[in-house]
């Protein structure tokens, strides 16, 4: 940009250096502008790649080195500009500046945060890295599932809609406890935590669930929500007997029940995360599971 505002289109980057009588000079960022008709030094820039200073003087200016401050080269005034006569070796200009897609290309479709890192670190002059950009190739190709639709269940009430599922630990908790189940209210997003011995138990588990939140809430469970597991396939005729429908995911396609999952992984993450560091035995998981599904 210039002094009356216009801006100047950039074509070409580069560096070179340039020779005076007794020294030579580096010149680094180096822009080729072609609508500017004379060359122009960034004082600050070239004091920095060469170590040295520029002292200005009605008549004349003088690059000194800035340690010893011997005088490295000199120049004149001409018509109140200060005018310093040297060639640039073509080199200069031999980088295009390359637009961001193409780094990204040539660099292999990195993620944005390693094609950032690698431009700053190597000064590879490109356009800013947009938190926008895109890449449709990478979309298509490093997706592992097609994006799946957003829940359309909805819920005005406490026990409206109960999500539940089970998980198997690999570890034999203490007293005996293999599994775990939750259930979820879609209203208040409330976690209910039980451990089981067996995955049959969640029949006993669930009629004692149910007496529990229908007491607390003065409401009735409406609807219960969960995979095609068969540990609750003993709880058809109780469904029925109290009016509860139950809806299961379709097969292969837990984003139905994501919710449930999500919390499964809050859970076993936390829970490990307290877990190591207590430095407690194995048998002691639950515990810690317990611990972060009843404070969710």
């Amino acid at each position: 940009m210039i002094g009356d505002g216009k801006s100047l289109r950039i074509t070409h980057l580069g560096c070179s250096a340039f020779q005076s009588s007794t020294h030579s000079f580096k010149l680094q960022n180096i822009l080729c502008v072609p609508d500017i008709k004379h060359n122009l030094l960034f004082i600050y820039q070239f004091c920095v790649d060469n170590n040295i200073s520029v002292e200005f003087l009605p008549w004349c200016f003088l690059v000194k080195d800035l340690l010893t401050g011997e005088i490295r080269a000199n120049g004149k005034t001409k018509e109140g500009v200060y005018e310093w006569s040297f060639v640039v070796t073509p080199q200069a200009f031999s980088s295009l500046k390359i637009a961001l897609i193409n780094w990204y290309f040539r660099l292999g479709h990195p993620t944005v945060f390693i094609l950032k890192t690698i431009l700053t670190k190597h000064n590879l002059n490109s356009s800013s890295v947009s938190k926008d950009f895109v890449c449709n190739a990478c979309h298509c190709n490093k997706s592992h599932k097609l994006p799946f639709s957003v829940s359309t269940l909805t819920s005005h009430k406490p026990l409206e809609i109960i999500f539940s599922d089970v998980w198997t630990s690999p570890l034999l908790f203490v007293d005996g406890f293999k599994y775990y189940v939750i259930f979820v209210d879609h209203f208040t997003k409330y976690i209910w935590f039980y451990p089981l011995k067996k995955k049959s138990d969640i029949k006993n588990i669930f009629i004692c669930f149910k007496a529990v939140v229908q007491n607390y809430f003065k409401q009735k469970i409406v609807t219960l929500y969960s995979d095609n597991g068969g540990e609750y396939i003993a709880l058809t005729e109780f469904f029925v007997i109290h009016g509860i429908s139950h809806l299961t995911t379709p097969p292969h396609t837990p984003e139905h029940n994501g919710f449930v999952d999500r919390c499964h992984r809050h859970i076993v993450e936390t829970g490990l995360s307290l877990f190591i560091h207590a430095s407690l035995p194995h048998i002691f998981f639950v515990l810690c599971f317990c611990y972060r599904g009843l404070s969710y």
